[in-house]
C-alpha cells in the first residue's frame, strides 16, 4: 500500500492557516504602519498652537503634537483652498500643503501653490465621535 504524506482535506486545512496567518501579519503590518508615535496622545484643546512656514507649499505643525483629523487652509475672497483629512484623529504634525500622509486624504485638493500677499485662514480640527468634529486651533498665514 503506498504512503500517503498528506490526506486532500488536511491540505486544505494547512491552507487555511497559512491564509490566516497572512492575513494576521498583514493586518499587523497596516496597524504598525499607523501606529502613533511616543507622545502624541497628548491631549488637544484649548492652548493647542499652530506653526505655519514655508512659502507658498506651507508646513503647518501644531503643539502639543497630539492626533488630529483635519486641516484647513482657506482665504476668505477665495473660499477653502486646502484641506486635508484623515479620520480618526491620525494626522500627526507637520503637514505639508499638498503632500497627504500616505494615511489621509485631501478631501479638497489644491490647485496650484498659495498666493502671495493674500491672508488665508489655517484650522486644525479633531474628531469627536462618528460625526462630529471640534475646531482645536486656528491662526492665520500670509505667504
Amino acid at each position: 500500500m503506498p504512503h500517503r504524506t498528506t490526506r486532500p482535506g488536511r491540505q486544505r486545512t494547512r491552507w487555511r492557516d497559512v491564509t490566516a496567518l497572512s492575513a494576521v501579519l498583514a493586518c499587523t503590518a497596516c496597524e504598525n504602519a499607523f501606529s502613533v508615535e511616543a507622545g502624541s496622545d497628548v491631549a488637544c484643546g484649548p492652548g493647542t498652537a499652530l506653526q505655519i512656514h514655508g512659502g507658498l507649499e506651507p508646513e503647518v505643525a501644531w503643539s502639543p503634537g497630539c492626533r488630529a483629523s483635519a486641516v484647513n487652509l482657506e482665504a476668505a475672497a477665495h473660499g477653502i483652498r486646502w484641506e486635508l483629512s484623515a479620520p480618526g484623529n491620525l494626522l500627526l504634525p507637520p503637514v505639508r500643503y499638498g503632500a497627504p500622509p500616505a494615511h489621509a486624504h485631501e478631501t479638497r485638493v489644491p490647485v496650484g501653490p498659495l498666493l502671495p500677499g493674500v491672508t488665508y485662514t489655517v484650522t486644525l480640527q479633531r474628531d469627536r465621535g462618528a460625526t462630529a468634529r471640534d475646531t482645536i486651533a486656528s491662526a492665520t498665514y500670509t505667504p
